[in-house]
């Protein structure tokens, strides 16, 4: 959300987290910023009494630039706990700070939240078995695929960097077992729909999960074992041009379907205009020997020979354009996806 360029008024809801941490002091000392555009309206949820006594806590050491507690929009929440544990206690209050700030961002259309640290140790204590403010928003909001994100553009080229976890709040030796290709592709799938808020077509990079990306399977086997076939999986989905839905259409319509490839009998169907084959790779070139002369066509190659299904690759453009003579290249590009280089070419055979 670009708060910069907008006239709207903008709610933003900001739960101060636990009372006993850095959740206040950082708050306090944010919102005295004069970066802050003036269209934002902000409301915080916590205790009136520990924002004050934080603050005259902080001016007593000298600290002057400060929001005034008085001055600020806050929806007062004091949680009385019985338990004597001040764990517990803190614990109690911020979460419901939490829910109660969820509660109100959620009625309004342009609002964001903001959420301050929080113990988990605390939340335990007190009877709230989540591990983390993630989870809590995912449950309250009823959705399934969550991601945990950040964002951040350079104030200086106005370049933005996002990063979306796999995986949050579990211990690390765990992370092996959690990850799998479903998990993977449901990530990225998130992750695309976030990043296409800002671009068309964004480019994804994912981290290895062992040093150096396994190194070919000598610093572990993941990579090797499943994740790169993962990951080319999810590119080559989102590389096609076919839906289920089209294909109906299509086969409705009588006209070519991407399986007619592999029959050679598909030429005598009638005047071909346009052949598109995204999958040279996993063929021999049968099918290209037998297109006639004339016709146009788009194909996609790779260098991906360690893939026990490809049974047809090539080295790199010119070596497709041997094994794919054209009387007149249209277009040559290549791109390098980091698990492998992908070739194009368009043109007339």
């Amino acid at each position: 959300m670009n708060f910069e360029n907008t006239n709207k008024e903008l709610k933003v809801v900001i739960s101060v987290g636990d009372e006993s941490g850095i959740g206040p002091e950082i708050i306090l000392k944010a919102l005295c910023s004069n970066e802050i555009p003036d269209n934002i309206d902000f409301t915080l949820v916590g205790s009136k009494k520990n924002l004050l006594n934080t603050y005259n806590h902080l001016k007593a050491l000298g600290l002057e630039k400060l929001a005034n507690p008085n001055s600020l929009k806050i929806y007062d929440l004091e949680i009385s706990s019985s338990d004597n544990d001040p764990k517990s206690s803190y614990g109690d209050s911020s979460f419901f700070y939490l829910t109660k700030a969820i509660e109100i961002v959620k009625q309004y259309r342009n609002s964001a939240l903001v959420t301050g640290p929080i113990c988990k140790k605390s939340w335990s204590l007190a009877g709230h078995y989540f591990s983390g403010q993630t989870e809590v928003l995912a449950k309250s909001c009823g959705v399934k695929n969550v991601g945990m994100l950040f964002t951040a553009k350079s104030p200086i080229t106005g370049w933005r960097f996002n990063t979306l976890l796999a995986t949050t709040h579990i211990a690390l030796c765990e992370v092996p077992n959690q990850l799998t290709t479903e998990l993977i592709h449901s990530k990225l799938d998130l992750f695309k729909d976030f990043c296409n808020t800002y671009v068309d077509k964004p480019t994804l990079k994912v981290a290895g999960l062992n040093p150096h990306a396994g190194e070919e399977g000598i610093l572990g086997s993941e990579e090797k074992d499943w994740l790169n076939d993962a990951l080319i999986r999810w590119n080559e989905k989102n590389m096609l041009t076919y839906s289920a839905d089209l294909e109906a259409k299509h086969k409705e319509a009588g006209k070519l379907l991407p399986q007619d490839i592999y029959d050679n009998s598909f030429i005598d169907r009638g005047k071909i205009h346009l052949v598109i084959n995204t999958s040279c790779e996993h063929m021999d070139n049968t099918w290209y020997e037998n297109l006639p002369k004339g016709t146009f066509v788009l194909l996609h190659q790779n260098d991906y020979f360690s893939n026990e299904q490809h049974v047809n690759c090539c080295k790199d453009v010119e070596d497709v354009k041997k094994k794919y003579p054209m009387q007149s290249i249209l277009y040559e590009g290549e791109l390098d996806t980091h698990l492998y280089n992908r070739f194009m070419l368009i043109g007339v055979k």
